[in-house]
């Protein structure tokens, strides 16, 4: 963690005592008027009245999303977590306040971070003195080891045993147990190594403690720190990374997001993004942040074209932020994969034989490197009047894909644009070829090679197609 860092979040934590602060007055003044009555007589009182969710809003998530564990992506930070009891334990659900996790699609889920957030009336043992609460907790887990408190009660006794109840749930649901477990009121902060049996724990007073000694509170609990990995940066700390003045490597990228609506309607999602490489040889991913995150696609050739308009939109205000401190060079996808292989760039899953493009983040959440263009999907015509992108026209050559048309956008199989799109490809020979080299084939199997990015990285100088170049036909 740079000095940099430790300022920047020592600020935010000064700016959120202050903004707490100040609420919690506007709370008491309040107080008085509903009560008609002297302003002073509820002086201190804020904190008595304040409840669990107000010191979320105003404390724990800016907290966290400065930690980089951002509450609105539930893959990362998730809120309310459901955690469900541990193996022959005839209990309840219980959820979690805040559960810092990595969730994949391969079912290796894994739990880095635990946060029970109390209500800001709720104190430390020994809220004067942090030996004696140090030694009240300590007592308390040691009592628990040995005969286990009733989770239940309202007050230290229950939320040691509670903490524990959620670290062993979790250990049950996840391959990796949870590296940190809190508890907190938005002020004090107890930080438990792990389990919190073991008895390892720090305190920190309040929010004041918090700013004085902020770089050990992100070493402790930060996505990096506990994760060993970058969450995304906003393009403004592409100087955290890549030296000023020298020039940043850049691969713009697409976050493609699949869904559905219905039984078999598909909805297709595009969030701009870049990899960057930084100075150490690490790749970080960077994006903007936008009111609408992702841009839908649509099926319709004329609609389709604003959605791929405004990614091409998005990725040039990327650039152009950060040229804003760096010159830049844009590199196409198959420089950024043979890079990012030589750095020795971890998590892609694909072809063997050479690096590939595709990394499936979770369950239907692809990040594409798409080179320079964030949008996969080609406004390019040249072959629009090829007649395989009608299912007729190859049934008659008794070329077709499938028994019949794809006559609207469907699921299974994964087909977004229909027979007749100029985006969609019935050419069974074509199928057959690229079964083992298609990019986007986890969401997409009928997408027209010619209007793909990725043609060149999936064929090669060596691709002999029966495509028809303008109604002509066309052996390349």
């Amino acid at each position: 963690m740079s000095q940099v860092d430790v300022e920047r979040f020592r600020t935010l934590v000064r700016a959120r005592l202050a903004k707490y602060e100040s609420e919690l007055k506007l709370s008491e003044r309040k107080l008085a008027n509903q009560h008609s009555a002297n302003p002073e007589h509820f002086d201190g009182k804020g904190r008595a009245n304040a409840l669990e969710a107000h010191v979320r809003v105003t404390v724990l998530d800016p907290l966290m999303r400065e930690l980089g564990w951002n509450p609105a992506e539930p893959t990362v930070m998730a809120v309310e977590d459901a955690a469900e009891p541990a193996a022959g334990r005839g209990d309840r659900r219980r959820f979690l306040d805040y559960h810092g996790r990595e969730v994949t699609a391969l079912e290796a889920n894994k739990s880095f971070l635990i946060v029970e957030a109390k209500r800001p009336s709720k104190k430390l043992p020994d809220p004067g003195n942090v030996s004696n609460s140090a030694q009240e907790i300590t007592d308390l887990l040691n009592q628990h080891r040995t005969s286990p408190l009733d989770r239940e009660i309202d007050n230290w006794p229950g939320w040691i045993a509670s903490l524990c109840d959620y670290y062993d749930r979790t250990c049950e649901t996840y391959i990796r147990a949870p590296k940190r477990v809190v508890i907190t009121n938005g002020e004090w902060f107890v930080v438990f190594d792990g389990d919190p049996t073991a008895g390892s724990f720090r305190i920190f007073s309040d929010l004041a403690d918090v700013a004085e000694r902020a770089g050990e509170f992100f070493d402790l609990l930060s996505y990096p720190a506990l994760t060993g990995k970058l969450p995304p940066q906003h393009p403004g700390a592409l100087a955290d990374f890549v030296s000023p003045g020298a020039e940043a490597t850049c691969c713009l990228a697409a976050e493609v997001s699949y869904s559905k609506h219905g039984l078999n309607q598909p909805v297709l999602s595009v969030r701009v993004c870049a990899w960057v490489r930084a100075d150490s040889g690490v790749w970080v991913q960077f994006r903007k942040t936008y009111s609408e995150a992702f841009l839908q696609l649509r099926s319709d050739l004329t609609e389709n074209a604003k959605s791929i308009a405004e990614i091409q939109k998005r990725s040039r205000e990327l650039i152009d932020d950060f040229r804003k401190t760096h010159p830049v060079k844009l590199i196409d996808a198959s420089t950024f994969a043979n890079l990012a292989k030589a750095d020795g760039f971890r998590g892609w899953v694909g072809r063997e034989e050479r690096p590939p493009l595709l990394r499936e983040i979770e369950t239907d959440l692809y990040l594409l490197g798409t080179g320079s263009e964030a949008a996969y999907l080609v406004q390019e015509a040249a072959y629009d009047g090829c007649q395989y992108h009608h299912w007729g026209n190859a049934f008659k050559s008794g070329d077709a894909e499938g028994t019949s048309a794809i006559t609207s956008p469907t699921i299974v199989p994964r087909a977004f644009f229909p027979s007749g799109s100029a985006f969609h490809c019935a050419h069974a020979g074509i199928h057959a070829k690229r079964r083992d080299k298609c990019v986007l084939a986890p969401f997409e199997t009928f997408q027209c090679c010619r209007r793909c990015s990725f043609f060149a990285w999936c064929w090669g100088d060596d691709a002999e197609l029966p495509c028809e170049l303008n109604g002509r036909a066309s052996s390349r």
